[in-house]
């Protein structure tokens, strides 16, 4: 206010050569006479007089509002004088100093930090603020760009920590979800590959279609039974207009009367599958004939008891079909020898229809004497056979005709009596269980399974049905179609739910016997060694199977879908496998009290395998997320990038009108009496233009302002008169008088900043 006051103020000019006038009492403060004031020199003297006094009266202002104590006195030298100009600009400069820079006052170096510090120490000293963005000594540029700086710094790391935290958790739950939904997916396909292969092999193992065909086509034949005619047969000849059956065959040959003709070279032909030829390879066989066997029938030219056909004491009358033998001659063995053989080419048809069936046959009643015809011919041996269980049975009321047995005394004692051994050649179906059950049963077929007797190792599939005379109700025979449970290994192999997993045929018995394995070479193992599903590392222990064979209670009333939903739901999860099942035949639709599975379909799938599969997911999924870290990061690292260049171009727009305010304040201050101050002046409005770019705030109104204020330092007005003046002139102050008391405190010893060169004296 006092340089303003200074500069602007209308001067008087003094000529040196005129007497200078004394000062007027009125300016001298009350008490004080006028002497004690002393009177410059000469017109610099005026000028340096009246620096000291403005200088040291603002040092005085700020000692009475400091309210410090008054510092001693310090004498100084002639050297500590300065122009008047460096006085003048003094107190710009302590504007534009930060707080903690040093100044220069009165000849000594103050650290302008120490007042300052002690006023605001203990107000930011421990301000982290204070210490990084906001510090006094950063300019404003430099305190935007650090202030917004950080936070955006700190804003775009904290999301992209965020971002990484959640793509780990998001990756570790999506984890933990695969391997629930994995394992429950695997649950869900194992019992279902379980019941899909329930139901494939239930159509090339449980051939009741092809069972049905064989009884119909002998109850055809045999219409009338025990009628040696074709008087009942429902085919009537247009010709003749009499029954006849439209099929005739020369009489099959006996078992012993074998011709092979399979061999090596043309099995494919005859038996069209590997695994039948595995069967006959080793057993000579005739794929174009069926064989006939009767009880006692033999070889008569064989005399070596280790040869096929051989049978002790055999003559021709052992073979003479007409009387039916010598062992258990019946009146019906000529007749059935004949009307068997016409069913040969359907049972050939039957056997190439279907290359799981190992042979094909009928087993005869027979008048109690019991004689069988199979298909293709082979020699049943002469070695081995079986315990009788006797004929009894027979007494039973007929299924079909319950007023009558199923068969007189007579046929009775054909039979052998009970607990007999019995030679093979004298072989009579009616003494064995199978048979038995299926006359017991006609209306159902039966299927029995057990160790294949003529291929150790192999377990033998039986199906079957009782066949009685549509007319006169009697019993004829047994049917028989023998499937070799091994014809289908090639099939569980396909069916592996993973490479390692294990598919298996159990036999619905407790005993639980293996029938099929993939993890049993069913055909290298003996016949004694039967192996148990819990034998083995399947999955299942003695107390699993038990639990599984008791899932489903037969022998009581079931409902279909209760019992299918039991064994949909039904897993098993031991360290090792996830075990499933599936009973086979596949549950009917429908209740059927004669139902009950005969095998179980158990597919054990190893968690190893089903482990790699989840990790191989769980790979895929780190992956992802790794590759979405990397993303994250590099977009933050483009954001920070981006963003500070937007921080720095901000605060260099925002900041340009203050640094420009300084530059032109500093210009009119450096060049006061400048003669070439005046251009300055008047391009300051052009250097204070503010950014086209920056928006519109409470510095475009400073900005404004300060040009106004500029546009009055340009050499107009009163200022004027000054131009191209270079002497200083003397400016009446007439508010001496009020702070002579101020300016006289100069003198004092104890005051610190002396302004003027005062001797010792």
């Amino acid at each position: 206010l006092l340089y303003s006051q200074r500069a602007t103020m209308d001067t008087k000019e003094v000529n040196p050569s005129q007497p200078k006038e004394a000062p007027d009492d009125s300016a001298i403060m009350p008490g004080n006479p006028p002497e004690t004031a002393p009177a410059p020199s000469s017109d610099r003297d005026k000028s340096v007089a009246f620096s000291e006094e403005s200088s040291g009266f603002s040092k005085v202002i700020k000692k009475y509002h400091s309210g410090s104590a008054v510092p001693r006195r310090r004498s100084v030298t002639s050297s500590s004088n300065r122009s008047s100009m460096t006085l003048r600009r003094q107190p710009i400069d302590d504007l534009l100093v930060p707080r903690h820079s040093s100044v220069s006052v009165g000849g000594d170096t103050v650290a302008s930090s120490q007042a300052a510090e002690s006023d605001f120490e203990g107000e930011y000293r421990d301000d982290i603020l204070y210490k990084t963005c906001l510090r006094p000594g950063y300019t404003l540029n430099k305190q935007l760009m650090l202030s917004f700086g950080i936070i955006n710094a700190f804003t775009i790391i904290f999301v992209l920590a965020v971002c990484i935290v959640v793509a780990f958790t998001a990756g570790d739950t999506l984890k933990e979800i695969n391997q629930i939904e994995f394992e429950q997916l695997a649950q869900e396909r194992q019992g279902t590959t379980a019941r899909y292969l329930a139901e494939s092999l239930d159509q090339r193992l449980m051939l009741f279609d092809t069972v049905r065909i064989m009884n119909e086509a002998t109850q055809d034949r045999f219409e009338g039974y025990p009628e040696a005619s074709d008087d009942f047969v429902p085919f009537p000849d247009v010709l003749s207009n009499r029954s006849r059956y439209p099929i005739s065959v020369d009489p099959a040959p006996f078992d012993w009367q074998l011709q092979a003709n399979v061999n090596e070279n043309n099995y494919d032909e005859y038996v069209h599958s590997e695994t039948r030829w595995d069967f006959y390879k080793s057993r000579p066989v005739n794929a174009a004939r069926a064989g006939f066997l009767m009880q006692g029938s033999c070889d008569p030219s064989v005399t070596d008891s280790s040869a096929n056909g051989y049978f002790e004491n055999c003559t021709d009358a052992n073979n003479n079909v007409t009387a039916g033998g010598i062992i258990a001659p019946s009146p019906t063995t000529e007749m059935i020898h004949r009307k068997s053989s016409d069913l040969t080419p359907l049972m050939r048809s039957l056997f190439e229809a279907r290359s799981e069936i190992r042979d094909l046959g009928i087993y005869f009643k027979n008048g109690g004497a019991g004689a069988s015809f199979n298909y293709p011919q082979y020699t049943v041996g002469n070695g081995g056979g079986y315990t009788s269980v006797g004929c009894e049975w027979m007494n039973l009321p007929n299924p079909l005709d319950p007023t009558r047995p199923i068969a007189t005394q007579e046929e009775i004692d054909r039979c052998h009596p009970d607990e007999e051994f019995v030679n093979v050649r004298e072989y009579n179906p009616l003494e064995r269980g199978w048979c038995i059950f299926m006359a017991q049963n006609p209306d159902q077929i039966a299927a029995f399974v057990g160790p294949d007797s003529w291929n150790p190792g192999s377990y033998l599939l039986s199906i079957g049905q009782g066949i009685y005379d549509r007319t006169t109700k009697e019993f004829i025979a047994c049917s028989y179609v023998g499937i070799q449970v091994s014809a289908i290994d090639k099939e569980l192999t396909k069916s592996k739910v993973t490479e390692n997993s294990e598919v298996s045929i159990v036999v619905w018995q407790e005993a639980g016997n293996i029938a099929s394995s993939t993890a049993v070479d069913a055909g290298s193992r003996e016949s004694e060694d039967i192996v148990a599903v819990f034998d083995i590392d399947l999955g299942l222990t003695k107390d699993a199977w038990d639990k599984l064979y008791s899932l489903v209670d037969y022998s009581q009333k079931w409902d279909p879908q209760e019992v299918k939903d039991a064994y949909a739901n039904y897993h098993h999860v031991d360290d090792t496998y996830l075990v499933a099942t599936h009973p086979m035949p596949p549950i009917p639709s429908e209740y059927d009290p004669n139902y009950a599975p005969i095998f179980l379909i158990i597919t054990s799938t190893k968690r190893s395998d089903l482990q790699e599969v989840v990790d191989g997911v769980n790979d895929i999924i780190d992956e992802n997320v790794n590759q979405v870290n990397l993303y994250a990061i590099i977009i933050s690292c483009i954001g920070l990038v981006v963003s500070f260049s937007i921080i720095v171009v901000t605060a260099h727009v925002i900041t340009s009108p203050l640094r420009s305010m300084n530059s032109t304040a500093n210009n009119i201050v450096n060049q006061f009496g400048d003669p070439s101050a005046e251009q300055v002046i008047s391009r300051s409005n052009d250097l204070l233009k503010v950014n086209s770019i920056a928006p519109k705030t409470e510095l475009s109104d400073v900005v404004a302002e300060f040009n106004k204020m500029v546009v009055s330092f340009s050499g107009k007005g009163m200022a004027k008169a000054d131009k191209g003046k270079q002497e200083e002139v003397e400016n009446i102050f007439n508010m001496r008088k009020s702070f002579f008391d101020l300016y006289e405190g100069r003198k004092d010893k104890s005051f610190k900043y002396p302004f003027l060169f005062v001797s010792e004296e």
